[in-house]
């Protein structure tokens, strides 16, 4: 499926927060959305009346923000880029083992790499947890993708990527849009009652 881009942020904007090498340049943060759907079987309930409710096959959804960074190696040789992603908890915590977007990126070669992060959606908050601890980049090791790295330039922000993109408000956007036009349709419609009543006075 196609990531449809919701949001993009430069490296101008977030200079501070990559490693300076003037090899491999990180062009620019985004996050992309989509929306994917599972089934799950309804228990049948007899309620004590000997009513029958329930069974049968039911759909939910969930919401999928993809983040991801592009790259460009204007250098000669191969590059590596690595983001290390952890997850905390409400106390700063860290849970589940750190998440690892990397890759190879050859001399002259673009590319964009995406991790996906699930969220519920009644659980948009969740994202708050999840931390870019840190990005690091260097020369590709000469024995290849198991050899070990010595970063040429490495940050570790810490920063969450809900607070980078403000993902919030991208969510409710998202999920409530009908529900804001409602909203502004009613405030209006009282604030022009009001206005009516002040009016006859």
């Amino acid at each position: 499926m196609d990531k449809k881009i919701v949001k993009t942020i430069t490296k101008e904007v977030i200079s501070d927060l990559l490693p300076k090498d003037g090899r491999l340049i990180i062009e620019h943060l985004c996050i992309g959305s989509r929306k994917e759907y599972y089934s799950y079987t309804e228990s049948i309930r007899t309620s004590s009346t000997g009513d029958v409710s329930g069974g049968g096959t039911r759909t939910n959804s969930y919401l999928v923000f993809d983040f991801g960074f592009a790259v460009s190696n204007i250098s000669s040789i191969s590059m590596r880029i690595q983001f290390t992603i952890i997850e905390v908890d409400k106390d700063g915590y860290t849970v589940n083992n750190p998440r690892y977007i990397w890759d190879d990126i050859a001399p002259g070669e673009k590319r964009r790499l995406w991790a996906n992060l699930y969220v519920a959606d009644s659980n948009v908050s969740k994202f708050k947890q999840y931390l870019i601890k840190e990005i690091g980049v260097g020369p590709t090791p000469s024995n290849g993708k198991n050899g070990f790295v010595t970063w040429s330039a490495m940050t570790t922000p810490n920063k969450s990527i809900f607070s980078i993109f403000n993902l919030f408000m991208i969510y409710k956007l998202f999920t409530s849009r009908l529900s804001r036009f409602g909203c502004l349709i009613i405030i209006c419609a009282a604030l022009a009652y009001m206005l009516l009543l002040l009016f006859r006075n």
